[in-house]
């Protein structure tokens, strides 16, 4: 506190003394003020020179920003519609390559007789494609070249051994079969 006691006595001291040199000085001083006071003018009038541009340029700034934003909005709707696309692709990629493969396998399994049937059925992923020995030997376990008796066009389903019944037996069969013979199988 003592230092600012010490500045305020001197202060009321050497304003009196100043006013006395102030006197001596003044037209320094007025010419000091008045120089001020013009470049205070100037800053002023650039100042206001410069606000008015500003809100002549503000519905441009704003014009701008609008533009800046919609062309924003079109590259991320185009970011978007590529990305679409892409994956669109990638799919159709892979669902080819999965279409490829099953006609390879395809091809094997015609080359193993194995029934096209029975191909679709199968796990294209269990057969290694790149061997064609390896999966021609896989997939003829599922061939059919097997003997089996096909029976006759009109009898699918039982053998054709020559035992063939005639039209009297099976009918000797069946209207004198008893209940006996169907119960007990006698």
């Amino acid at each position: 506190m003592e230092p600012n006691d010490s500045n305020s006595s001197q202060a009321g001291t050497g304003g009196e003394s100043g006013n006395q040199g102030e006197t001596g000085s003044s037209p320094d001083y007025e010419k000091q003020i008045s120089d001020l006071r013009s470049e205070a003018a100037k800053w002023r009038v650039q100042f206001r020179e410069a606000e008015s541009t500003l809100k002549e340029l503000q519905p441009l700034v704003e014009k701008f920003k609008a533009k800046e934003e919609a062309d924003k909005s079109e590259a991320e709707k185009f970011a978007e519609r590529l990305s679409t696309i892409e994956r669109e692709r990638d799919a159709f990629k892979s669902q080819a390559e999965i279409e490829a493969k099953r006609i390879k396998l395809i091809s094997l399994a015609v080359k193993a007789n194995v029934p096209i049937e029975v191909v679709q059925y199968l796990d294209i992923n269990q057969f290694n494609l790149e061997d064609e020995e390896k999966a021609i030997e896989a997939l003829s376990a599922l061939s059919q070249t097997k003997s089996i008796s096909t029976g006759s066009p009109s009898n699918p389903g039982r053998p054709d051994d020559g035992k063939s019944q005639s039209k009297d037996e099976l009918a000797d069969w069946y209207y004198n079969r008893s209940e006996k013979n169907i119960f007990f199988g006698g």
